[in-house]
């Protein structure tokens, strides 16, 4: 298994790169690459949320409480007091950091279906549902940032089955097969019950027709041409910002 260090940074150059792209092309606004970013992040780290307690494991719960309780309080900041805002934050920080991340280690088993790519799917299209339905995002941002946290999460799998083989020693370990997977013969009641939360997910997210817009363009291809190279001296922009 890959350790916290590599998949946080893989996690974060992956999003990185996709955001930057995104943001170049002006297809989201600085503050939403940001998000992006922060949640496609998260997503290379949820995979071992099942692990069992350990310093990066409440790393990340701690990383994924605070987000989640600004995200939550940013969306109802201009209708509460500073007082009943602080509130918010402090009671949905310890709901998610202490009472989430207890539930969250009694119910799963460390590499069971949590590590799958149905998995993977199922926390993209949670996100996008609950930017949608819950933070009030549009279709496309919502479906956007649901499809960076699937491919950090496929990520994580990949990074998990390439560490499985032993190039150097010519050996598999045991763990082969048990991150990339889409059923858990261990356990066929949970990965039935994965599937299903998938189906029933998908059934009310969100219209996913303007993000497939995205990549139907035309001219997409031809835009990202025109902006992957400098026109010019490199890093022109930086000393000459123009009138």
């Amino acid at each position: 298994m890959a350790n916290f260090n590599t998949h946080f940074s893989c996690a974060a150059v992956q999003s990185g790169v996709i955001v930057s792209g995104l943001l170049a092309l002006g297809h989201v606004e600085p503050g939403e690459a940001l998000l992006g970013f922060a949640l496609g992040t998260a997503g290379g780290l949820a995979p071992d949320l099942d692990a069992e307690r350990s310093t990066p494991v409440s790393i990340a719960f701690s990383v994924l409480a605070v987000l989640l309780a600004f995200m939550a309080v940013f969306a109802v900041a201009d209708r509460l007091s500073i007082v009943e805002s602080v509130l918010l934050w402090l009671i949905l920080y310890a709901v998610v950091r202490v009472g989430f991340a207890h539930l969250f280690a009694a119910i799963t088993v460390h590499r069971g279906m949590y590590h799958s790519v149905p998995a993977a799917l199922l926390a993209g299209v949670l996100v996008a549902n609950v930017l949608h339905g819950v933070f009030g995002q549009t279709a496309f941002i919502s479906c956007l940032y649901g499809l960076i946290v699937s491919l950090a999460y496929v990520q994580h799998l990949l990074l998990d089955e390439l560490v499985s083989v032993n190039l150097t020693g010519r050996r598999i370990k045991r763990s082969l097969g048990t991150a990339l997977k889409f059923y858990d013969a261990r356990n066929g009641f949970a990965s039935v019950l994965t599937w299903l939360l998938l189906a029933v997910a998908m059934a009310i997210a969100p219209d996913p027709m303007p993000l497939l817009a995205l990549f139907t363009e035309q001219d997409l291809l031809g835009a990202f041409g025109d902006r992957l190279l400098p026109d010019g001296v490199w890093f022109n922009g930086l000393v000459n910002r123009g009138p």
